[in-house]
């Protein structure tokens, strides 16, 4: 990877959420954490983040909404899924919703390669 991405980290369950967070620290990333779908649109908004984790389980504003309304606000930001079911990277009219999509549980290796290559 060429530089250091600035990643939201969305995702409901906090602990999970947190390690995410670690993981990209340490790969030398700038991560912070919203525990909501809404609170993932502020955020965004707010800070512009190249790539977003979006758990699509979330309980104020789905996953899935919360990234069709980023995406439509910010067209170029990189929104990977997570989930423990499956989700498939796809277009909804003209919005992509999601580049990728990462599986729970997920491993540092496999979340640092993804952005990988999304980003090279």
């Amino acid at each position: 990877m060429t530089r250091p991405l600035d990643v939201l980290v969305v995702d409901d369950n906090f602990g999970s959420a947190f390690m995410m967070a670690e993981v990209l620290k340490r790969a030398g990333h700038q991560a912070r954490v919203a525990v909501g779908g809404n609170e993932a649109i502020r955020a965004a908004v707010a800070q512009a983040p190249d790539a977003i984790l979006m758990d699509i389980n979330l309980p104020d504003l789905g996953g899935f909404e919360a990234a069709k309304r980023i995406k439509t606000l910010m067209p170029r930001v990189k929104v990977i899924a997570i989930s423990g079911m499956h989700i498939p990277a796809g277009i909804e009219g003209d919005v992509l919703i999601f580049e990728a999509c990462l599986h729970k549980p997920i491993a540092p290796q496999e979340l640092l390669s993804s952005l990988e290559q999304l980003f090279d």
